[in-house]
């Protein structure tokens, strides 16, 4: 029976890729490797991908993140689609979400939406920053007994970072 530290889960083999060129000039071709110049390497992985059809899949593209949506121009309706798909994801563990008033919120929310209500319409110029102080007591504490969809919403990271740069 073998013990646990002779056991090994990691491999002794790189790729001639892994290697600088100044590693692989020290040390000379790898066992059982032609020395080969690193052009021709690209060239024939090239030529193997091309046979396999995978030069045909388009290279990944990535949607812009939180920050880069933020930097753009994005109308009312775009921020109010952004904020609720943010929203609707759940929390994991090890996250960071936030809570927002939802007094501003609800104001938040018209203001994107166009909404009129008895208190009338609400232009984003009239919001000001995430204003949370109703959910604070006089000692600056949190207020106990606060309910999710009454007296606060919670926010991904995310979004409070877009509510800040908006």
């Amino acid at each position: 029976m073998e013990s646990d530290s002779a056991v090994s889960t990691s491999s002794v083999k790189r790729s001639t890729a892994d290697i600088s060129s100044n590693e692989h000039r020290a040390r000379g071709p790898l066992p059982d490797q032609p020395s080969t110049p690193s052009s021709d390497l690209n060239h024939d992985i090239d030529a193997y991908m091309v046979e396999l059809g995978a030069m045909d899949i388009p290279p990944i593209v990535s949607l812009p993140s939180y920050e880069e949506t933020a930097m753009l121009p994005v109308s009312l309706q775009e921020k109010y689609q952004i904020v609720k798909k943010g929203n609707e994801r759940k929390m994991e563990v090890g996250e960071t979400w936030y809570l927002v008033s939802r007094v501003w919120y609800k104001r938040w929310e018209k203001a994107c939406t166009g909404e009129v209500d008895k208190d009338g319409p609400v232009g984003e110029e009239e919001l000001g920053p995430v204003d949370n102080s109703g959910l604070l007591d006089t000692y600056g504490d949190l207020k106990p007994s606060q309910a999710e969809g009454i007296d606060l919403e919670y926010v991904p990271e995310e979004v409070w970072s877009l509510f800040i740069q908006w």
